[in-house]
């Protein structure tokens, strides 16, 4: 076995993640069994592209369905330093992809991975005035696609047979997918035009150890292991934020022509996967310690509240969020409130990433409901 990183025969099966049940990235319920590894060499930390994976992909994307709560919404989340923006996941993106970098008054925009196009519908909004096509691996969403302002074409296939050139290349959550992300990256850089940028959004493990229990995620990456992927294909890393989105890593990266103003980053400080993988065991501890408790809830209603309701054995009473998309409907047929509709005295375990805990936390310290606290987290970094 090789690290899909850094190609080094140094993996280590990471204990006791197979005895933890496991979630898919469209938030539904997933088998205990899965294997984790770390690189020895380089950090990196990942699953192997093997046949079992492959059967757990073929059947977790057979039954895909991304957005169902919100109705084909896409998520809402906080971005900045301080976790005031909120908003759609695309639109945090491209508003501060605008504030950092000056775009052309109109171009070509390709959303890699599109799906059902959320991407598409922020950049027909934000970048108005452009032409935007997709790429994706079958048409199952192009009667979708095709009702966007702006929208194009949708390619399938290989994409290498995209004859298009653009100025902007997003990828929202697709890179943590990839069997080889190197080959991939270099690949959509032969598709940008001279000044084109590729936008990369991917989960980050440092801030948020849930994400490697998403069973279909292959890498679970970390500001150096994005780093090191963007400069093994060869390619300029021009920005790294870690604050456009919470919890989210965002990777503006172009051809290799700016030479001294590249972004060259330091090793940062990341803890190690057996730390996260411990946490994670004392978090599902914890929500069975909880499962006999009144009038229970669970703050949040994404791939996390789906995972603690499996470690807790039942269906919470209700679920709490401030997303106005999904509040009022239901997940696993349990009602999602909003915050001030909580049952007065209500006992609420926290579903989210623990740089959000303490926000929630500090956020509904006077509320009628009581928001307990997690195990402490083994994360030095507050991302």
């Amino acid at each position: 076995m090789t690290c899909i990183i850094c190609g080094a025969a140094s993996l280590t099966e990471i204990d006791p993640y197979h005895a933890l049940f496991r979630i898919t990235s469209d938030c539904r319920p997933f088998r205990r069994g899965g294997r984790l590894y770390h690189c020895e060499h380089c950090g990196a930390v990942q699953k192997q592209n093997d046949d079992r994976w492959q059967e757990d992909c073929k059947e977790i994307y057979d039954a895909y369905d991304v957005y169902s709560v919100s109705a084909g919404i896409e998520q809402s989340v906080r971005g900045g330093s301080d976790g005031s923006n909120f908003g759609k996941r695309s639109d945090l993106i491209l508003a501060c992809l605008r504030g950092h970098f000056e775009l052309p008054p109109t171009g070509r925009f390709l959303d890699f991975g599109c799906g059902s196009g959320v991407s598409s519908k922020a950049a027909s909004e934000q970048l108005f005035g452009w032409t935007l096509d997709g790429f994706d691996l079958d048409r199952r969403m192009e009667k979708g696609l095709k009702i966007i302002d702006g929208f194009e074409t949708l390619y399938d296939g290989d994409p290498e047979e995209i004859p298009e050139r653009y100025d902007v290349i997003m990828l929202t959550h697709v890179l943590e997918h990839v069997p080889n992300p190197r080959s991939t990256l270099q690949l959509l850089a032969g598709l940008l035009k001279p000044d084109g940028k590729i936008v990369v959004q991917v989960p980050n493990r440092a801030a948020n150890p849930f994400d490697l229990l998403v069973a279909d995620h292959l890498i679970h990456f970390d500001e150096v292991s994005l780093a090191r992927v963007c400069h093994k294909a060869g390619l300029c890393l021009e920005y790294l934020a870690s604050d456009w989105v919470a919890k989210e890593l965002t990777l503006v990266i172009s051809t290799p022509n700016l030479g001294d103003k590249a972004v060259k980053p330091s090793p940062a400080l990341t803890d190690p996967p057996q730390a996260h993988v411990k946490w994670l065991t004392k978090v599902a501890e914890f929500c069975r310690d909880h499962k006999e408790s009144e009038s229970l809830g669970l703050f949040g209603t994404s791939l996390i509240s789906v995972w603690m309701g499996e470690e807790l054995g039942r269906q919470p009473d209700f679920y709490l969020d401030e997303d106005p998309a999904k509040i009022g409907k239901t997940l696993h047929g349990v009602t999602i409130l909003a915050p001030k509709d909580a049952p007065e005295g209500a006992t609420v375990i926290p579903a989210m990433a623990p740089e959000l805990v303490r926000l929630v936390s500090r956020r509904y310290q006077d509320a009628q409901f009581t928001v307990l606290d997690l195990p402490e987290a083994e994360i030095t970094q507050n991302r």
